[in-house]
């Protein structure tokens, strides 16, 4: 029983994190930003209130079309991301030596949190023009990147800021003014 309560909350947690890639988020942010808010308020009546009204709809009523712009793909993610990139004869060492990240919703940017370890290493860089339906992938080689070229995070220095401007073909990162132009490997339409 313990073995599939494990399974079932990474279930969740993958289920989240595909969400918060969508918006340029990730699931620590989300949960720092739940626990300075329960912080902030010294209450958590806002998860029980009876003025929010939820409908449960379930997942074959909702209208794909109305929240993705590519009919063809409700909403790419990374596992889907790397599943079409092997079906163009890209192989990949480590699945968590991926990153996958989708134009922000809100900015023209590819908003990404990769550790600074990453950059000691092979890794690849995924971005989802959710817009065009095009994935780039940018393959990084170890040590190509020195750790003081990149911006790190404010609240988690061991991150980097990595916001990669979208429509640019320099793929320029804006806070370091950093070009991942020379990385690009390949690119496909979904």
């Amino acid at each position: 029983m313990a073995n599939r309560k494990i399974v079932l909350e990474f279930e969740r947690i993958n289920e989240v994190e595909e969400v918060l890639n969508e918006i340029g988020m990730d699931v620590r942010n989300a949960i720092n930003i739940f626990l300075m808010k329960i912080i902030n308020d010294q209450d958590v009546s806002f998860l029980f209130s009876k003025e929010q009204k939820t409908t449960i709809v379930p997942k074959e009523e909702i209208n794909v079309e109305k929240h993705y712009r590519s009919p063809k793909v409700k909403r790419m993610t990374k596992s889907k991301a790397v599943a079409l990139f092997k079906q163009e004869g890209i192989n990949f060492d480590n699945y968590e030596n991926v990153v996958f990240s989708s134009k922000n919703k809100t900015t023209d940017v590819y908003w990404s949190n990769p550790s600074f370890n990453h950059l000691k290493i092979n890794w690849c860089l995924i971005l989802n023009d959710n817009i065009n339906n095009k994935l780039y992938l940018l393959e990084v080689a170890a040590d190509s990147i020195s750790e003081d070229v990149l911006i790190p995070r404010a609240d988690q220095t061991n991150l980097i800021d990595l916001q990669i401007m979208y429509g640019d073909p320099t793929f320029t990162d804006m806070r370091s003014k950093y070009s991942f132009a020379k990385f690009v490997k390949k690119t496909i339409s979904y």
